[in-house]
């Protein structure tokens, strides 16, 4: 989210509707008729690029963004209706959009950028609509290749993956749940991004060689890369089921 070239280089997505990572799943779950949308960290804008490609006939969706990079901001602009430059870590995000409230509010790889995610996650919650949902993806920091990395006695950042080194925060599975919750928000659908080692910046490690596979195997979230959750206010609905 900084405003400088490695940030750009790091930052840029492929707009693929029918793609498994992260993004392309979000992006399956937002209704595509008629939808207000509020893009997050917009970055290069691949979320926009996708709506724009997918858009409804009669009914199109139509999308606003949020970032703190102006450059990416212009890179964005030919695929949002309307776009912001800010941090929402030092403003509350309903200063930046007013009156506008969305159905879906998208914050995909964004929270672990920022200083007080928590505050800045209650404060997106109060732009839904009263049937509205958020989308988030966030790394998993119990992911098996940075606990490697954490048993060989390294703790690297990089400048991409799990240990990008503007990363501020880390969340595995339960504190990324006890977030969205205290932000009156409720988890109903919840999905992942595998990762095979071998296929990560932690490519190098053998995980045998640091630990028990079996008893790790109690993880469920072992081989995740990133959480995909999606959330609604607390009380729109009675009954949760994941």
């Amino acid at each position: 989210m900084e405003n400088t070239a490695q940030q750009r280089r790091i930052y840029e997505r492929i707009a693929d509707t029918n793609a498994e990572d992260s993004l392309g799943k979000i992006f399956r779950r937002i209704p595509q008729e008629g939808a207000k949308i509020l893009d997050v960290g917009v970055g290069c804008g691949a979320l926009g690029q996708m709506v724009h490609q997918m858009r409804h006939k009669d009914k199109p969706a139509s999308i606003d963004g949020i970032d703190l990079d102006r450059s990416m901001l212009e890179q964005a602009r030919p695929y949002y209706s309307d776009l912001f430059q800010a941090d929402i870590d030092k403003i509350d995000p309903a200063l930046i959009v007013g009156s506008r409230r969305y159905d879906v509010i998208v914050v995909a790889d964004v929270i672990e950028h920022l200083q007080f995610p928590a505050r800045a996650v209650q404060q997106l919650g109060k732009l839904l609509n009263a049937d509205g949902k958020m989308l988030f993806s966030v790394p998993n920091v119990t992911y098996i290749g940075l606990l490697c990395e954490l048993a060989s006695g390294n703790f690297r950042y990089r400048d991409e993956g799990l240990l990008d080194k503007t990363h501020l925060r880390f969340f595995s599975y339960q504190s990324l749940v006890d977030l969205i919750e205290g932000a009156d928000l409720q988890i109903v659908f919840e999905d992942t991004v595998k990762m095979p080692l071998e296929m990560t910046e932690f490519k190098d490690y053998d995980a045998s060689l640091y630990f028990n596979l079996d008893n790790l195997a109690k993880n469920p979230h072992l081989m995740t890369y990133q959480f995909i959750v999606e959330a609604v206010s607390a009380g729109s609905i009675k009954d949760i089921k994941r």
